[in-house]
């Protein structure tokens, strides 16, 4: 073999090399192919799109997002197929359901209410949206079921109003913006975590101007009027794709949790944030009387304590996203929850509001609660029960008395 005086080879073989017919070959053979097996799979992909485009429409989300002033809430006549986990008491398939106008009810199809109707809408977040069930199986749909006697035309409606991740300063707006206008005779407001975990993130503002909110308002908003901006192939593929409550699934639960493994628990025993709480709960106790409706706030539920079995630790779900860097110890949940579920009790004393007191009425167990704060199917049917025989106990008047 020709080298040069340093030892390598010289440049005269190497162009050599380059010029055998070998390398040539193998381009012809290999290379040649996969470009045009590249070009095929594009135009295919190229005119799938435009047909997609042609005759096929996307679904909208569940949410709707174009109210300038709510920050989402459910769509009307939403139709998605979605999958339950079993950890939650239902494993099987699903369809969540919007109404003509929103909100998840088989009873509220418009605006317009019959007379001796009376009208009960449910205002909350998840725990109250129960997005992870079928309709038939959440709270706000046994309390109709109880109310209304086998066989007899319907006397009470119910609408599931609750929205995931919705605060009180969301449950505000519903109800000025949307509830009011559908005629309800009454409110039913449980409100809580939300709060307490939206309080202790860093960009926090009381007034919802924060970072986080306004950007997802923004994004989603932007979507709703202009579209989603991924090809309709992407869209396409997504809406065969099972839809699954991924949030409210153990593999989740776990998954965040170990997110935060790494971070050391933090003690928290002030929560000054509980002050924009107690604002915005007054101003929906405000906003109810002013339209003449009857209001009850309800205590929210939680497995949070000083001390946990195994079993339930491990269900904890972490209500702070990753980026938060946030790992209160369970003391420290404990403490917030029961800090907010006081405001609760002190502001309906204080402003005249009924109450509630669910979270000295459901146990605190896996068979009722499968996270930290959100119920299983038997922790629904303890729910209906509980909120059902408060209201046949305490008819509104007279004339709208509880079967």
């Amino acid at each position: 073999m020709a080298r040069s005086s340093r030892g390598r080879p010289s440049l005269c073989f190497m162009k050599g090399v380059i010029d055998s017919p070998l390398p040539q070959v193998a381009m012809k053979k290999i290379l040649f192919p996969l470009i045009t097996l590249v070009l095929i799979i594009a135009v295919f992909l190229i005119g799938f799109e435009m047909i997609l485009r042609q005759v096929w429409e996307p679904p909208r989300g569940l949410y709707d997002y174009s109210h300038p002033f709510i920050r989402r809430h459910i769509r009307a006549g939403v139709d998605l197929p979605y999958h339950g986990d079993a950890v939650t008491g239902f494993g099987g398939e699903f369809h969540i359901q919007g109404g003509p106008i929103g909100y998840r009810t088989d009873s509220v199809l418009s605006r317009e209410k019959k007379p001796g109707v009376y009208r009960i809408f449910f205002l909350g977040g998840s725990t109250t949206a129960c997005t992870y069930l079928p309709q038939e199986k959440t709270f706000p749909q046994l309390i109709e079921d109880h109310l209304n006697p086998d066989g007899a035309s319907a006397t009470y409606e119910c609408a599931n109003a609750g929205v995931d991740g919705c605060a009180a300063r969301d449950s505000l707006a519903q109800l000025i913006y949307n509830v009011s206008w559908a005629q309800p005779d009454c409110v039913i407001v449980m409100q809580g975590v939300n709060d307490f975990a939206l309080g202790l993130t860093p960009d926090y503002e009381e007034d919802a101007s924060d970072r986080r909110t306004a950007r997802s308002k923004a994004k989603s908003s932007y979507e709703e009027f202009e579209g989603d901006p991924h090809p309709y192939i992407y869209q396409f593929y997504k809406h065969l794709t099972r839809k699954h409550s991924k949030r409210f699934t153990l593999a989740h639960i776990h998954d965040e949790r170990e997110k935060l493994a790494h971070l050391e628990r933090k003690e928290i025993f002030e929560f000054p944030n509980i002050v924009s709480f107690e604002k915005y709960m007054k101003m929906i106790a405000g906003v109810a009387k002013s339209l003449g409706l009857r209001l009850i706030f309800v205590t929210q539920c939680s497995l949070y304590a000083e001390v946990l079995p195994p079993e339930i630790e491990e269900r904890l779900g972490i209500p702070f996203p990753e980026e938060d860097q946030l790992n209160p110890s369970n003391a420290s949940m404990k403490r917030g929850m029961d800090a907010y579920n006081n405001a609760i009790r002190q502001i309906s004393t204080e402003m005249g509001v009924e109450l509630i007191d669910l979270e000295t009425q459901v146990p605190k167990t896996l068979d009722f609660l499968y996270d930290h704060v959100h119920f299983t199917v038997e922790g629904n049917r303890k729910v209906a029960e509980v909120i059902s025989e408060y209201l046949k106990n305490h008819p509104a008047s007279a004339d709208q008395k509880v079967n």
